[in-house]
């Protein structure tokens, strides 16, 4: 409880911050207006409160393309989260397609981060609606991607986490241990660690039901 106490109040303290920084920023617009707004943006897309998310994604949008030159990267973070607040609202179809072309407009920037953002987004919102066949074609794009750029441990890893689990409902055990045992060798310790380690379980007791099922969910509870 202190750790989600915690959490909730680091949150908080961002999001005052953010809109600090959006009062203090001149109307005006500029890559720095156009940076903010997409921060908060973002962070209210992450509590859940996709209206507002909605509404300063735009907003921060509208100020990256008034500037010269564009702040395009600042712009494409904006229309990721509104791509998402979109999906998980009124909206999924459009959202898909905000984020989707999101998604291409990063490339051209060669910024991992933010690329690879986008595609964790994508790939979860197409899960969410049922289309899961989609969600894993854009994992394994986005892990050859990660590997491509020598960064397979660091985002690689949340990918094959992500499909891991989309393959586990699609019936597809093979596909989902291998890509568990992979995120177990890059990923000893932490939460991606126990989430492979979970998922391992959840496909050798749909599988075998056997020991090593019982070995797995054991060493689910000692993590």
């Amino acid at each position: 409880l202190s750790h989600v106490r915690r959490a909730a109040g680091d949150s908080g303290a961002a999001i005052v911050a953010a809109r600090r920084a959006v009062e203090l920023m001149p109307r005006e617009p500029s890559p720095e207006r156009a940076k903010v707004l997409a921060s908060l943006a973002r962070l209210r897309m992450l509590e859940g409160v996709f209206s507002e998310a909605q509404r300063l994604a735009k907003e921060a949008i509208r100020a990256a393309r008034a500037c010269e030159p564009l702040a395009r990267s600042h712009e494409i973070h904006a229309a990721t989260t509104l791509g998402v607040a979109m999906a998980w609202g009124s909206d999924p179809e459009g959202g898909i397609e905000l984020l989707r072309q999101a998604e291409n407009g990063a490339r051209p920037i060669k910024d991992p981060d933010l690329l690879f953002r986008i595609t964790a987004n994508l790939t979860t919102v197409l899960d969410l609606v049922g289309r899961r066949a989609e969600a894993v074609e854009g994992d394994y794009r986005g892990i050859d991607e990660a590997r491509s750029a020598g960064l397979e441990a660091v985002y690689g890893n949340f990918l094959a986490g992500n499909a891991a689990e989309t393959l586990i409902l699609l019936g597809r055990w093979p596909e989902a241990r291998s890509l568990c045992l992979r995120a177990l060798r890059w990923a000893p310790v932490g939460v991606i660690f126990l989430d492979a380690l979970i998922w391992l379980a959840a496909v050798e007791i749909e599988t075998e039901a056997g020991e090593e099922a019982g070995r797995l969910l054991g060493q689910t509870v000692l993590e």
